[in-house]
């Protein structure tokens, strides 16, 4: 079953969460573990010299905006905490589905703990206008939770909307625009919530490898979906 929730709820729960997030969230040993993942994901999929061309959809507090120009999210209150870490950065408020910008002016949008909060309809208003906004050639660097990983797990019924939508790449790209799928790899391939904090970090390099060589069955997947050149 995938979210419903309304777009004002997800608001209103990120705002009660903005101001201790990075702290609970990225500041034990287990959010560390994935932050290091993401920012290797990013620092091997980003085409180097175009910041001022990509945009972090949903940056939240702004975490990884020193590798974007440009950023959006629909927490007012995670916009704030994102403005302190990056003064300078173009920041909007906004859910993705109507992004203040001309079509083809990015090359490169990312976009990390987004879907999973989406529910099919969303997703797919926010793939068109991603599509719309970047130039040909365009890539847009994207996460979601595994549908493979999510079946020998949590039931695929079970109540709640966070992080209750899950995909297969095949799946995710038929409610999308005509992406082509270009780079995949996994994030969260081992328990590591369930070793000892001690021992996560000595972890990191064979979750990583796990996660290139079998990535749907990693907790997440992170794709680079390439708008085509032409027509």
């Amino acid at each position: 079953m995938t979210a419903t929730i309304p777009p004002e709820d997800i608001k209103t729960y990120y705002d009660r969460l903005a101001v201790d997030y990075d702290t609970n969230r990225f500041g034990n040993s287990y959010g560390r573990f994935l932050d290091r993942q993401e920012r290797r994901v990013l620092k091997r999929w980003l085409t180097r010299g175009e910041r001022e061309r990509t945009l972090d959809l949903a940056c939240g507090t702004g975490r990884l905006l020193a590798h974007a120009g440009q950023g959006c999210d629909l927490s007012a209150a995670m916009l704030a905490e994102a403005t302190r870490k990056a003064p300078e950065t173009l920041l909007w408020q906004g859910d993705g589905c109507a992004l203040p910008l001309r079509d083809g002016v990015l090359q490169t949008v990312f976009s990390f703990h987004l879907i999973m909060h989406l529910p099919p309809e969303t997703l797919s208003r926010i793939g068109r206008e991603v599509w719309r906004v970047l130039e040909p050639g365009g890539t847009w660097i994207v996460d979601f939770p595994s549908a493979r990983r999510r079946s020998f797990g949590r039931r695929a019924d079970t109540p709640g909307w966070h992080g209750n939508s899950a995909y297969s790449c095949a799946s995710l790209l038929q409610r999308l625009p005509p992406f082509e799928l270009t780079k995949r790899t996994g994030l969260l391939f081992l328990p590591v919530h369930r070793v000892p904090q001690r021992i996560r970090p000595l972890l990191h390099p064979v979750d990583t490898l796990c996660c290139r060589l079998a990535p749907s069955w990693a907790s997440y997947m992170a794709v680079c979906l390439r708008k085509p050149s032409s027509p």
